[in-house]
């Protein structure tokens, strides 16, 4: 739904305020359906341990759900606007859970997060969570030429965001 909303090119028109709004209403309906398992998610920290299958599964997936709410808030906003308190939360809870699959599972578990760690690498203000991401990326790179892609596509927006001291539009390539 939110890659729909991206192609709208005048996210003003009637039509995408419209498919905007039914998006908000589904991520808050899964947000509220799940809230238990996110909630646990949240109270996850690093010495809690793999044993339970549940625990590495809430820390593949919730980084997922936080990743569709910074594409979102990205699409919507844009990435002139500066990070909403939402978007942090969302930051820091991906790079929470992430920081502990990286623990008990090493890279394997970066290549089942990635695209929550990409959308951190582009999101983020934080210069050592996108130092962490960038290295995770390097070493999954091996995994595939996808991530090898994904990868120097990080280095190159990343360089561009710290040269213009803001973010930038990864869709256009503008700020």
């Amino acid at each position: 739904m939110v890659a729909q909303l991206a192609k709208f090119q005048d996210g003003e028109t009637e039509a995408a305020m419209r498919w905007a709004s039914d998006v908000e209403l589904s991520i808050e309906n899964i947000h509220n359906r799940f809230s238990d398992l996110i909630d646990v998610a949240a109270g996850l920290s690093v010495s809690t341990d793999n044993s339970h299958r549940l625990v590495p599964n809430l820390r593949r997936v919730v980084p997922l759900f936080y990743a569709v709410v910074l594409y979102f808030l990205r699409v919507r906003s844009g990435p002139r606007q500066p990070l909403t308190p939402r978007q942090v939360d969302a930051l820091r809870h991906i790079m929470n859970l992430a920081f502990q699959a990286h623990k008990y599972d090493g890279e394997k578990a970066m290549v089942r997060i990635a695209w929550p760690l990409f959308m951190v690498a582009l999101e983020t203000n934080d210069h050592l969570h996108r130092e962490w991401v960038l290295g995770r990326f390097s070493a999954i790179s091996k995994f595939g030429l996808n991530f090898q892609r994904a990868y120097q596509f990080l280095i190159h927006v990343i360089d561009l965001q710290s040269r213009l001291g803001q973010r930038v539009d990864n869709f256009s390539g503008t700020t």
